[in-house]
């Protein structure tokens, strides 16, 4: 069986405005390296309550092998509000989010999907951190579900 899907985007823990925040993580890059930085915002990411210590190491690990530069120059330039330009865009869409954000420092991205004429949330109750990373799973199958919608099937 073959199912041919449209259009869509998906996104997770994505925010529309970037404050502050996103500077003051590329001057901490830039002066103190990216193994504090990685040190200071794992606990946002990846919630301790829920995720196997072992993966928490692990996925540090991952982060603190990307190049110092590539980070700081994205939280450099991430910069603005993009909300206005996003109802405009007709494409389905999908938001993935975790109930809480550890310090909230990405903003309310879990309103991004109101922004879009054809948004939908999925709000993972009870989870705080980067929903995608610590459910694997049942993200695909949020997923999956809004993708077999999207084809007719």
């Amino acid at each position: 069986v073959q199912i041919r899907f449209r259009k869509s985007l998906t996104v997770c823990t994505s925010p529309t405005n970037f404050d502050a925040h996103h500077k003051e993580s590329a001057d901490l890059i830039d002066k103190e390296g990216i193994n504090v930085w990685v040190e200071d915002s794992i606990g946002r990411r990846l919630d301790p309550q829920i995720v196997d210590p072992a993966y928490i190491r692990w996925y540090a690990e991952q982060m603190k092998a990307t190049a110092p530069h590539v980070v700081s120059g994205f939280q450099r330039t991430a910069g603005g509000d993009i909300g206005p330009m996003l109802k405009d865009v007709q494409t389905p869409m999908l938001m993935l989010a975790a109930a809480t954000l550890r310090e909230e420092v990405l903003g309310d991205f879990r309103g991004a999907s109101d922004l879009f004429p054809n948004g939908r949330k999925v709000i993972f109750p009870g989870v705080q951190g980067f929903v995608q990373h610590i459910m694997p799973v049942p993200c695909a199958r949020v997923w999956l579900d809004f993708a077999q919608g999207l084809s007719g099937s």
